[in-house]
């Protein structure tokens, strides 16, 4: 008889601070299913990025390459389909691969080695990733700016387009795992 193969899941997010998260031992955001999930896992605590921008760390994770090989420097580059991800040889392996949530693959090819996507990924309107350089002694430039978001006078229970993405996401992903007979 076969060994089953252990059940992989990766959690990835921008913006969670350890010191912060109860399930890395920090005080502030209450983290009560992932403080279980943490016990019994592993859990890589001093690990470090080769880009400290989202698109281009997530394609180093999935690739395993520094962002000098997988061409993508920032937020609006795609990298290759050709270059191989971790999805790739789990797949290869006979495991089930599902991506749920945001990757912001950039480009034609939205799986890059997963088998299937819960939902579709989510992009700023009209595409825009990065913003120019204002222009020099133009007092009248103002660049998108996401800091005050997390000043705590602006925090509030308030609806966006990203928490309705996010609500999408956790549904689809108890949907998939309630519906998906164990193999």
């Amino acid at each position: 008889m076969a060994q089953k193969q252990p059940n992989i899941l990766l959690i990835m997010a921008d913006q969670m601070t350890p010191f912060m998260l109860e399930a890395c031992g920090g005080i502030g955001a209450k983290t009560e299913n992932m403080t279980k999930l943490a016990a019994r896992s592993a859990n890589f605590t001093a690990a470090y990025t080769p880009s400290p921008i989202c698109v281009p760390a997530r394609s180093c994770l999935m690739t395993g390459l520094y962002t000098s090989t997988t061409g993508c420097y920032d937020n609006g580059d795609p990298y290759h389909s050709f270059i191989p991800t971790f999805a790739h040889y789990l797949t290869n392996a006979g495991y089930e691969t599902v991506l749920s949530g945001k990757m912001h693959f950039v480009g034609a090819d939205q799986l890059h080695g997963f088998e299937r996507r819960l939902n579709t990924d989510v992009y700023p309107s009209g595409f825009i990733w990065s913003y120019s350089l204002p222009p020099e002694n133009d007092p009248t430039f103002t660049a998108f700016d996401f800091a005050s978001q997390y000043v705590a006078e602006n925090i509030g229970p308030g609806w966006s387009k990203e928490l309705q993405y996010d609500e999408e996401t956790q549904f689809k992903s108890l949907e998939y795992l309630r519906h998906t007979p164990e193999k």
